[in-house]
């Protein structure tokens, strides 16, 4: 049945142009956590449509090395080992839509593109990894069956290793960074507003209105008080 089961990276043509390109994807660290780009999503074909599935992934730390960036050269190259004691792998991760049939993930596909990366251990949630600064890392993708825990399958690639920043160095890999973003966000179009959308925007603007036609109606009752009370001291004896 699983002899069959295969993952495909749904974006693999950002991972291969830094590939073919000799860059590392930069992933940038922040104290609530950041996303990735290029971020982590995958299809998936071969599975049983009607068996219960677990998917989760781990930010698993390559080697014991951390990196320095060559300006010369605009590569990343090892700059020293690190403490023994600092070298750990990454929590496991479950995919946020937690266990799902085959027929799910085959649709809609494995998206960790909401996983964030965080150095700060007392800011991880069940959307975070912890990981640390100018280290080399790689997702590998675990799919597990829940009635059968003998039947499970892991999947990694090697052009997804990416190393995790404090600040962006790489110029080359921003203007990438910059242009997968932008494209991104036209494919999505304009964002909807908040409050039934445009609908919302509407319903403000007319209460603005009645309030504005109000304070007008009000302000003319107070124009003819002085009228009304000359002419009420004027049937007094």
């Amino acid at each position: 049945m699983h002899n069959s089961l295969n993952l495909f990276l749904t974006n693999n043509d950002q991972w291969e142009t830094l590939t073919n390109r000799g860059l590392l994807a930069e992933m940038m660290l922040a104290k609530n956590g950041q996303l990735l780009t290029p971020a982590l999503q995958y299809g998936v074909v071969g599975l049983n449509e009607n068996a219960l599935y677990r998917v989760s992934i781990e930010i698993q730390r390559i080697d014991d090395k951390i990196y320095d960036f060559g300006q010369i050269d605009g590569k990343w190259v090892w700059w020293h080992k690190s403490n023994a004691t600092t070298v750990e792998t990454a929590q496991v991760v479950q995919h946020k839509d937690g266990p799902q049939l085959g027929s799910y993930w085959i649709k809609n596909g494995l998206d960790f593109s909401w996983l964030k990366l965080t150095n700060k251990r007392h800011f991880v949630t069940d959307r975070h990894a912890f990981v640390e600064p100018r280290q080399q890392y790689q997702p590998i993708v675990r799919i597990e069956d829940i009635n059968n825990p003998d039947v499970h399958f892991i999947y990694s690639n090697q052009d997804q290793v990416f190393i995790t920043v404090t600040a962006f160095v790489s110029d080359q890999f921003l203007e990438l960074k910059d242009m997968w973003i932008k494209s991104r966000k036209k494919a999505e179009g304009p964002k909807k507003r908040s409050s039934g959308g445009d609908g919302g925007t509407v319903e403000k603007k007319q209460k603005k209105e009645m309030l504005s036609k109000g304070k007008a109606t009000k302000s003319a009752n107070y124009h003819y008080l002085p009228f009304l009370y000359l002419l009420l001291f004027s049937y007094l004896p």
